[in-house]
């Protein structure tokens, strides 16, 4: 069994704009479900990992890790653990006079910084002040959620002209994501979406482009490897090779009838 949850006890302090009133942890077994049931305030669940189905009046949702689903007073709920991939969430619920402005998200929103959850769980080691932090975090949470500035778009689109503008220098997904201060599975979800290929592939297909580039203007491979970030000949000319069908060298001599 990997059954395992804990709540952070709260005592309803009657905040006017937010105001929590419970949260906690769960990792849920295969299959482990609750509901149906409806409740008098609404209700956030973060999954950290695994993957689960949420259904209200709307829709079915299939929910993967990196996403919330929101429940709302009012409204009958229901929810199921992936069989083979069981999620791990963390909750909060709250009142209060700004939680109704969850009502204009979509049952199911990607959050791009998973901070604040992580942050909410540590509240449970507090012994003053608990309901006031937390109350914070939920003012972060919108922030997040409603901020103007923080739009995926802006994400993806700063990352791919990152990448061509410093395609000879070391990159990764994880620095990439890390100077964004968001979640690296969910700038590789975004960036997919909105370009078609992964961030990896996309650093490649830069680099190949330029390495393409040079090697025909009579750059030498050892030069042209330095030149696209490629601190390894050897691994330049597997890569090059794999990406055209045709070895760099040749390339360079002028063999171009042979690759993409």
């Amino acid at each position: 069994m990997i059954h395992r949850e804990f709540s952070i006890l709260l005592q309803d302090k009657g905040f006017e704009e937010l105001n929590p009133v419970q949260a906690g942890y769960q990792h849920c077994d295969p299959g482990h479900s609750f509901g149906p049931s409806i409740r008098e305030h609404y209700l956030i669940h973060y999954v950290v990992s695994g993957e689960g189905g949420f259904e209200n009046k709307n829709n079915k949702y299939k929910v993967q890790a990196g996403s919330i689903f929101i429940i709302r007073p009012g409204e009958m709920t229901f929810y199921r653990a992936s069989a083979s991939n069981p999620w791990e969430y963390i909750w909060i619920g709250f009142t209060g006079r700004l939680a109704s402005r969850f009502d204009e998200l979509p049952d199911v929103v990607e959050i791009a910084d998973p901070t604040v959850f992580t942050d909410i769980l540590s509240s449970g080691g507090f012994n003053e002040m608990r309901e006031e932090y937390l109350a914070g975090q939920l003012f972060i949470l919108m922030s997040g959620l409603f901020g103007g500035s923080k739009k995926a778009a802006g994400y993806t689109s700063r990352t791919a002209n990152y990448i061509d503008m410093n395609y000879m220098m070391p990159l990764s997904v994880e620095r990439l994501a890390g100077d964004l201060c968001i979640d690296r599975r969910y700038l590789s979800r975004i960036f997919k979406r909105d370009y078609g290929i992964g961030v990896k592939d996309y650093i490649t297909k830069v680099r190949m482009t330029h390495a393409k580039k040079f090697l025909s203007e009579g750059h030498t491979v050892g030069r042209t490897a330095a030149m696209t970030g490629y601190g390894d000949v050897f691994n330049f000319s597997r890569m090059f090779k794999k990406y055209f069908g045709i070895s760099p060298q040749a390339v360079r001599l002028g063999e171009k009838n042979s690759y993409k």
